[in-house]
């Protein structure tokens, strides 16, 4: 299992991108239309083979809303890369963790789990199978769009 997306959670999602991308001599590279669904925009940095995403709600009813209200800006979420997201997922429910969202399409499996269960943060536990003739370096991380490997820089690692 690996650590490799780290989220944020900011009140203004521009001015804390600005921040991080001049910090991190890097530019966003994918803003996910997908978690609209969730209420929210972001904006993802490579950095190494790795990402750090920010994410700020466009709507009040968002669990990201709650997190500001009681904790602040800050972190948000860890995203696990494992090799069996099934696995994994069924291992956490059976050691009682609750699962708050999950997908199995497209060759992903990922499961967020509450942070009550964790404690503390939002932990989802992905896998997702590689694409015939998947170039490297990292493995498929369709979380970060189609075309991150372009913009990857030895400028650190989370």
């Amino acid at each position: 299992m690996r650590l490799r997306q780290v989220c944020l959670v900011a009140e203004n999602l521009e001015p804390t991108l600005e921040t991080l991308g001049t910090l991190l001599d890097a530019e966003v590279c994918y803003r996910d239309p997908g978690i609209s669904f969730f209420g929210l925009e972001n904006g993802l940095f490579p950095v190494g083979t790795d990402f750090l995403e920010v994410v700020a709600p466009v709507r009040e009813d968002t669990a990201a809303s709650r997190h500001l209200a009681r904790r602040g800006e800050g972190g948000y979420m860890l995203i696990m890369q494992c090799e069996d997201g099934v696995g994994a997922r069924e291992h956490a429910l059976a050691q009682g963790a609750q699962a708050v969202w999950q997908t199995d399409e497209k060759g992903i499996h990922a499961t967020h789990f509450h942070p009550r269960s964790v404690p503390g943060a939002i932990v989802s536990l992905d896998s997702m199978e590689e694409n015939e003739g998947d170039p490297g370096p990292g493995r498929r991380w369709d979380w970060a769009g189609p075309d991150w490997r372009g913009q990857l820089r030895d400028n650190g690692v989370l």
